[in-house]
Formats: C-alpha cells, structure tokens, sequence
C-alpha cells in the first residue's frame, strides 16, 4: 500500500439516508447501519434504533441505526469517473460511508440504484477534450458533456470546438417549454416547438432538400379536430427576392 495507512480514504461502514439530497449538492445525512469489520476509522453505533426498511432486492427487512448521532458525508466518485453530479439519493437508500483514519469527516458514494428509492435526478457527465491539463478556462468550454435534468425537464448533448472541430453543436430537449432544438455554434438551428405544434428551421446560408417526390399540402383536413380553433387559412406563402422554377412541366390549379 501507497502512503501512510492512515491517510488513506477507506471504506468503514454503510449508511441509511436520512433525508433527500438537495438539488445540485454534495452533502447527504445518514445514519450509520453497519460497520465494516476490516475498517480504518470509527463509525460509533452505541445508541441503536430499529427501523424498517427494504434492501436492494425489495425485500422488507429491519435495520439498526444510530439517531443519536447523524453522519454528514460529502460525495466521492468512487465508481464513474466521467460523472460531476452527485447521485441524487432520497430517503431510505443505503450508501457506501468512507472515512480517512482519525479525521472528523466522511465520504458517501452509491451501492447499487434502487429505481424506487430515487425522485427527481440530475446527472451531469463531462468528457475532455484537451491534450494537456489546462485550467485557464472553464471546463465545460474544453470538452463534451451530457446533462439529464428531471428536476428542470431538461435534456443536453453538447460538443466543444477547441481541438480542431469546426463549430459547437447542441442537441437540447427542454420538456416543459414542449421543445427540441439542433443548433450548432454558427447560429444555424431547427428548433421543433410542440406547444405551438410548429417546426422551425433557420440556417446562414441554404435549405437543400433532394428527393424524388415532394410534397407540401396546406390542408386543415389533415389537422386533428382538437387543433381546429388554432388553424389559420389554408394558405402558402413564399418572399423571395426572386423565385426561379425550372421543370419540364409546372401545372398551377389544374
């Protein structure tokens, strides 16, 4: 073993949490249930208390835990290293608790996920995109990261352009504004907006569509009755500075 056994970060009991954790934070509450027999550091359990709860099969089983003395823990990534939020564990789950020998202050990472023990998550996973260590800049500017947020309805792809690649791109799904959104870092975007059963695409230069067979009907027929009252007149608008058609055959109200 590396170092003095007693600076090392080690794993000395499991523990039972208390209360949600909060949006965003590091911190859990929890109650001590077991010790490891081979830990470093001292988790006391003198003032026991049964409670009922279930293990991570979903069995109904007793655990004794400590009340009289709660256990504040900050997360470490003992498992995932891509990942830069915490887990957002509720009420009831049972953590790993870790502890460097002699020091007041312990560490918290999950067992297994338990999908009913768990409410509202954000997960945010970040990927480098750096040849050498540089903390000049933010890091989310150096690299790709992955957001999914059902505390905010949101959903987020974002690429980085600091390593030769032409533009950023995002790819974002916010569940209450009812929009997904293709953007990149150039200002182009297709942006379908569901609340306004819409879809809009706006690009710096060109719309190139090749196909055999196209068609653009403006029919309300097509529509659901429910979305009758927000249906405008059949109409087809087109502004262009100058319009060219070029084909063999171009048949207007036959």
């Amino acid at each position: 073993m590396i170092g003095n056994k007693k600076d090392v970060l080690a794993l000395v009991a499991m523990g039972y949490v208390s209360k949600d954790k909060e949006e965003d934070d590091f911190f859990i509450s929890l109650y001590p249930v077991s010790l490891i027999p081979t830990a470093v550091g001292d988790v006391s359990i003198d003032d026991q208390v049964t409670t009922s709860t279930a293990n991570l099969l979903g069995e109904n089983v007793s655990v004794v835990t400590n009340k009289s003395n709660i256990i504040e823990a900050e997360w470490v990534n003992q498992g995932d290293s891509n990942r830069i939020s915490a887990p957002d564990v509720c009420m009831g789950e049972i953590v790993h608790v870790y502890n460097i020998s002699g020091q007041d202050k312990y560490w918290w990472d999950t067992i297994f996920v338990k999908t009913a023990y768990r409410k509202k998550e954000k997960a945010l996973f970040f990927f480098s995109n750096k040849d050498k260590i540089d903390e000049s800049a933010s890091m989310l500017e150096k690299g790709y990261f992955m957001l999914i947020d059902t505390y905010n309805k949101i959903t987020q792809l974002h690429t980085a352009n600091n390593d030769g690649e032409h533009t950023t791109y995002d790819l974002s799904i916010d569940g209450t504004k009812g929009s997904l959104i293709i953007a990149d870092g150039k200002g182009n975007k297709i942006d379908l907006e569901s609340k306004q059963d819409a879809l809009f695409i706006n690009t710096n230069k060109k719309v190139h569509v090749t196909t055999p067979e196209a068609i653009v009907s403006c029919d309300t027929s097509l529509v659901e009755a429910t979305t009758s009252a927000d249906i405008k007149t059949e109409t087809c608008t087109i502004t262009a500075t100058q319009c060219t058609i070029d084909s063999k055959q171009c048949d207007i109200n036959p």
